[in-house]
């Protein structure tokens, strides 16, 4: 939607002071032939487009209907696909209730947006209707002489100055201002309902928040755990996260990562073509390349248990001061310290069990599945486990002494924990604190039982320092951020501040590239080019066809501002993608009204029209008023190409199916999860992008920009306009229900932003419409529209009193009626539990997915051995029996080292 700026100049030549002298120039100079041959050409093609895509989206379910097909995405309302055409209109019957719950609050959001667009186009047709034929009766002047265009006869250019005809300009722009307004009010009713609904659904992100900016004595997960408990939690606080420096795991966990990877393509290779893989030592013997890569990961999975087992030491409250602090001489005291403690309390002869790991691709961490102060009561511990301790390696020793230290914390000052551990607890204590990794950022996650607690931290001032323990609405836990969770307050500001400057400084220096592209894809910059304009003089059919494939070099610049864009929004250290789409929302919707308005509508040369703008101010009103009745054609054609092109590429997923051609030439392909996992960079077609919201909503700021300024001077935009929205709002409900994830979503908060230019733009447009007014020297008329600014600025002041705020936050009303229902409903809140840990933290150690009973592991010398048998392509009833009994054996590589 950016194409705002094709074919500039021909917009420039529908002014009543060009007359045309060559059939080239005449050709380009008609406003209805320009907007014949867009309709001709771009709308040919998306009618093409449409119908071969009507014919293959329900013969490639795998490629227009994912929603219906991947398992991960799918959604009932995927179920029925509809007939060759029906779909266009019966989409528009799925119910809002539905739409959220399946398609997620942005996106239902957007859809009403497209649907208030059209609503407003039709009041602007019924106006025109009879707006229109005054425009067009208007008596013939010398003013008006030159006007012979059709499109123009039935705009303000056909009225002449001082007409009393100009009154029914004013009529209509207070129809058009006046059911604006009133629809805004039935929005916000609509929208406020549907929020509120949306925030007290069981989604983890209403029942927890994000804390930034944590003061130093609270950076820990003890100290927070009281401090909310004390402030609104009291007994509905469940889980609290503080966010740690992991920059080593993390490492590791990326090579593990990789590493699984290439283990289980190697063993792809090994079961679908019968060889096996090799590799080169650094000694340059030839090896097996599943025996290195298992011993390599055995290694890594090791140093990564210990690793975290560290930081779930930590966060249990034991300090590294502490760990090194404790002396290996007192082993007697921690013997009897690991069969006496309980959660909670020191009580003598109770005996804590030590769990056995789980036989399965991952072994979870334990944080996050416990909470600060509680850790899961266990069985008694038979003697043979007891004296077999020590040899059990460091997942079992850290995990008894991960709960002893924090029973012995919490029950003994910390000048009496020396000499409290054990010779080999101490040894490993040591071990671990000499690791750099453990250091408390100043963020974290809490998580509670309760919607009212919840919203309670969101609403209240929690610390009397500006800034400091800043409470946030958090995400969804798979559209976090994690590098930027733990920002300092002055990182987050001097992020924010440059993200503005390159963006102010991108906006002013932008003209610069779309001038370029104007001037090389115009009639008039190609006939600056020797030999160039004489041959398009000779052959003036080359005119409409040079013409139209200018709008390919915007949408190339559109998607490069996308790209720039998103990249400095995310200096500002956003902490999810929801943030991101709402600060890239703000700036491209910037983007078009800044650009489209208050330069592609200057006429002249820029440089000294911005100049004498700079030196007085109130030029801009007369410029504005004397440029745009003459660009009514230009913007609806830049709208309508931007609707035809973009829309029918978006509906047959051209990108898409390129990026995944590729893929499938140049990635592994050997097995199904193969194919359908990304490689470099490129998606197969079964995994979708993100939608973009914030670019197909900046996108309709335009539209209701042009809207706004056009409906009552060239009252014929309101019939493309509702064309417009009618279009695509059957074929993004289409593309959303069937092909996009529902991630990620602000909930809304995208709408309270579009909603808020609206008035902005409503006022601007109606300046301009008083600045023409006066130009036209009708004095009258220009009064009459006096009190409608009036009134929308009253109206803007109006629902920014209370409005908005109402968005912001779930009512403690509702909070609590729904607080009553989940505990009537016996809610089950574990599905809470570990959903805000660092993703580094979760699993402990981490094998092959096509790892099967065939290709059992035993280590022994560092030796690898096993016999594969069709683990990947057949794995029979018989080899799965075998996997369920070797998971009693509880497998882990630290185990069968011992």
């Amino acid at each position: 939607m950016d194409t705002w700026r094709y074919l500039q100049d021909e917009a420039a030549t529908t002014a009543p002071s060009l007359s045309p002298t060559t059939e080239a120039e005449a050709i380009e100079g008609k406003d209805s032939e320009v907007l014949r041959n867009t309709l001709r050409i771009y709308g040919t093609l998306f009618a093409i487009m449409a119908l071969i895509f009507s014919y293959v989206r329900r013969k490639y379910p795998n490629v227009y209907n994912l929603r219906g097909y991947v398992e991960d995405l799918k959604t009932h309302l995927a179920d029925d696909q509809f007939g060759f055409l029906s779909w266009l209109w019966k989409l528009y019957f799925v119910s809002d209730s539905e739409f959220l719950e399946e398609c997620g609050m942005d996106s239902l959001c957007f859809v009403r947006v497209l649907e208030f667009g059209f609503k407003l186009s039709v009041v602007g047709i019924v106006n025109a209707i009879w707006l229109m034929p005054i425009y067009a009766t208007s008596e013939s002047t010398e003013e008006t002489r030159d006007v012979t265009d059709p499109i123009q006869k039935v705009s303000v250019a056909n009225v002449p100055s001082e007409s009393f005809r100009f009154l029914a300009t004013v009529i209509s722009a207070y129809i058009i201002f006046g059911f604006t307004m009133y629809n805004i009010l039935k929005e916000f009713e609509w929208f406020i309902l549907q929020r509120h609904t949306f925030l007290a659904k069981p989604y983890a992100r209403n029942y927890a928040v994000y804390i930034q900016n944590i003061p130093h004595e609270y950076l820990s997960n003890a100290k927070l755990t009281e401090f909310f408990r004390q402030a609104s939690a009291q007994d509905s606080l469940r889980e609290v996260q503080l966010a740690r420096k992991i920059p080593n795991l993390s490492k590791n966990v990326t090579k593990r990562e990789a590493l699984v990877a290439q283990l289980e393509h190697a063993i792809n290779v090994e079961e679908v073509t019968g060889e096996t893989p090799m590799t080169m030592t650094l000694l340059g013997e030839r090896r097996n390349a599943i025996t290195a890569h298992y011993e390599e990961l055995n290694e890594l999975n090791k140093e990564i248990t210990t690793s975290i087992e560290k930081i779930e030491l930590l966060q249990d409250g034991v300090t590294k001061e502490q760990i090194e602090t404790l002396s290996p001489s007192d082993a007697s005291v921690g013997a009897s310290l690991l069969g006496s403690v309980q959660p909670g309390s020191i009580k003598p002869g109770t005996e804590v069990n030590i769990p056995e790991s789980p036989a399965a691709s991952a072994v979870p961490s334990e944080i996050g599945v416990r909470g600060a102060e509680s850790i899961a009561e266990e069985q008694p511990l038979d003697s043979s486990t007891k004296k077999n301790l020590f040899m059990q390696g460091p997942n079992m020793l850290t995990k008894n002494l991960k709960s002893v230290s924090h029973n012995i914390t919490s029950a003994i000052p910390t000048d009496q924990l020396k000499g409290v551990a054990g010779a080999a607890g101490g040894a490993m204590m040591g071990m671990l604190a000499g690791e750099e990794d453990g250091a408390p950022f100043n963020s974290a996650f809490v998580t509670f039982n309760s919607l009212q607690a919840a919203q309670a931290s969101l609403q209240m001032l929690q610390y009397p320092e500006p800034f400091a323990m800043e409470v946030l609405e958090a995400p969804e836990p798979d559209d976090i951020f994690w590098q930027n969770v733990g920002r300092t307050h002055k990182e987050l500001q001097l992020g924010q501040l440059f993200s503005f400057g390159l963006t102010s400084a991108l906006c002013l220096f932008w003209t610069i590239p779309m001038i370029t592209i104007n001037t090389l894809s115009s009639i008039e910059g190609l006939r600056d080019v020797k030999h160039v304009g004489d041959f398009i003089d000779n052959n003036p059919w080359l005119v409409p066809i040079v013409t139209q494939l200018a709008p390919l070099l915007i949408v190339v610049a559109k998607i490069v501002l996308k790209i720039i864009l998103e990249r400095l929004s995310m200096l500002e250290g956003p902490i999810s993608g929801s943030v991101v789409q709402a600060s890239l929302f703000v700036k491209l919707a910037a983007f078009m009204l800044i650009q489209t308005f208050f330069v592609s509508a200057i006429s002249g040369g820029l440089v000294s029209e911005l100049s004498k703008m700079l030196e007085e101010p109130n030029l801009i009103v007369e410029t504005l008023a004397q440029s745009l009745p003459g660009q009514s054609t230009f913007h609806t054609q830049i709208l309508l190409v931007d609707t035809f092109l973009p829309l029918g590429l978006e509906l047959l997923r051209v990108v898409p199916l390129a990026i995944a051609g590729v893929r499938r030439l140049v990635g592994p392909n050997l097995t199904e999860k193969e194919r359908n996992t990304p490689f470099l960079g490129l998606s197969p077609i079964t995994c979708p992008e993100e939608f973009g919201h914030a670019d197909v909503l900046s996108g309709s700021v335009l539209y209701f920009m042009v809207f706004f300024v056009y409906s009552t001077i060239a009252p014929i935009t309101c019939f493309f306009m509702g064309f417009c929205f009618l279009l695509m709002g059957a074929c993004y409900r289409h593309q959303i229900i069937y092909v996009y994830p529902t991630v990620p979503d602000s909930g809304g908060k995208l709408w309270v932003k579009f909603i808020s230019l609206l008035p902005m733009m409503m006022i601007m447009s109606q300046v301009i419409l008083l600045g023409l007014l006066s130009l036209k020297l009708a004095f009258t008329s220009s009064t009459l529209m006096i009190p409608l600014i009036i009134i929308t600025v009253l109206f803007n002041m109006y629902i920014r009193q209370m409005h908005f705020k109402m968005t912001e936050h779930l009512p403690c009303r509702i909070a609590i009626r729904q607080d009553l229902k989940n505990v009537s409903n016996n809610m089950d809140f574990t599905f809470l539990d570990g959903l805000y840990v660092q993703p580094e933290l979760r699993d402990k150690e981490i094998l092959p997915e096509n790892s099967t009973v065939d290709r059992e592991i035993t280590i022994e010398n560092g030796a690898f051995f096993g016999t594969p048998q069709n683990s990947v392509v057949d794995e029979s009833e018989e080899h799965r029996e075998d996997k369920d009994e070797l998971a009693s054996f509880a497998y882990t590589p630290s185990t069968i080292n011992a």
